[in-house]
């Protein structure tokens, strides 16, 4: 079964040296992790799967203490292969919302992502989610006690 894949967060900005983003690389991650804290206050994320592409922005030990504080678990693939669900989200993000959208302004790119995190958490229908959105079915599966609940296996929770 696939995962259910909610966008949390998201961050962009205007300067893309790359001695910016090695500068503000963790930074810039840990300002996403925010979000998604501020956007899960009410039940939080301990349990919640962290996967990342092994950027160096997730190696900082700040960013790691913040996921431990959260009693979130890392999983960090060696290879694309093993992350075929972030992949395929990555994919769908570029591809079937940002390219066709034709976005050619700042301003342009920050609405497309408020609309696109709204439309892949509470509208894409998923065939492996039996046609519900992330969000229909994290609600299904909140229902379901903790051994009835599907389970798919990532990789590497001990790094």
């Amino acid at each position: 079964m696939e995962l259910h894949i909610h966008i949390k967060g998201y961050l962009f900005t205007k300067n893309t040296r790359l001695g910016t983003i090695f500068e503000h690389g963790s930074s810039f991650a840990s300002k996403c992790l925010e979000q998604a804290f501020a956007q899960r206050k009410d039940v939080g994320l301990g349990g919640c799967i962290h996967h990342s592409d092994n950027g160096s922005q997730y190696d900082s030990k700040a960013y790691k203490k913040m996921l431990a504080d959260a009693r979130m678990l890392i999983s960090r693939a060696d290879n694309c292969l093993e992350n075929g669900s972030a992949e395929n989200l990555n994919s769908i993000v570029k591809n079937m919302y940002l390219k066709p959208w034709n976005i050619r302004t700042f301003k342009e790119l920050h609405q497309a992502c408020q609309e696109l995190v709204y439309i892949n958490n509470h509208q894409r229908a998923i065939e492996q989610l039996g046609q519900l959105s992330p969000i229909q079915f994290e609600q299904l599966v909140a229902k379901l006690h903790p051994e009835e609940r599907p389970k798919k296996v990532l990789y590497d929770f001990n790094s």
